[in-house]
């Protein structure tokens, strides 16, 4: 049983789109943060989160998001 969910796994994680890596998702986060006119997270949120397309977590996004608007 723990096979088959392992190879389930594996099938479904072929059709995720690939995660960012750390660089990748801070020069989106600084490239949203340059064009935007506004620094009030949730708005810099949506707009990160509709670059990445996906490709990173959320989770992720706001830690970097907050690290950069603190900065």
């Amino acid at each position: 049983m723990i096979d088959e969910a392992k190879a389930n796994i594996e099938i479904l994680a072929a059709y995720l789109p690939a995660q960012l890596s750390d660089e990748e998702l801070e020069t989106a986060v600084k490239e949203v943060l340059a064009q935007a006119s506004t620094k009030d997270f949730g708005p810099l949120m949506g707009q990160v989160m509709k670059r990445v397309q996906g490709k990173a977590d959320g989770t992720r996004v706001t830690q970097v998001l907050k690290a950069l608007l603190a900065a």
